[in-house]
């Protein structure tokens, strides 16, 4: 997996985060109450966010948090893990956004 694809993933995160008004820990705590598991917590989110961990058992869960398709959350992990070659979006999309 390459570090600027799993940069490029936890800033994804971070502005899908963002646009909801949550803090890592608001998402934390929506995450748990939605997977009735209490096992997600802020410092999780933060390792998401900063690319060193992709959350693929939470992909579910964390699209219906963020009020986006799971679809487009799997693209983005995909991309992530290497196994796509365009960035989520189409290929005019930016690793910087």
């Amino acid at each position: 997996m390459s570090d600027d694809r799993r940069t490029w993933f936890g800033a994804y995160l971070a502005r899908l985060r963002r646009a909801t008004d949550r803090s890592q820990r608001q998402l934390a705590e929506r995450l748990c109450a939605l997977s009735g598991l209490d096992s997600v917590t802020r410092h999780e989110i933060s390792r998401w966010e900063r690319g060193a961990r992709v959350p693929d058992a939470w992909l579910p869960v964390l699209a219906q948090a963020l009020g986006v398709a799971v679809g487009e959350l799997e693209r983005a992990a995909a991309y992530a893990r290497g196994e796509r070659d365009t960035v989520p979006g189409g290929p005019s999309a930016s690793l910087a956004e």
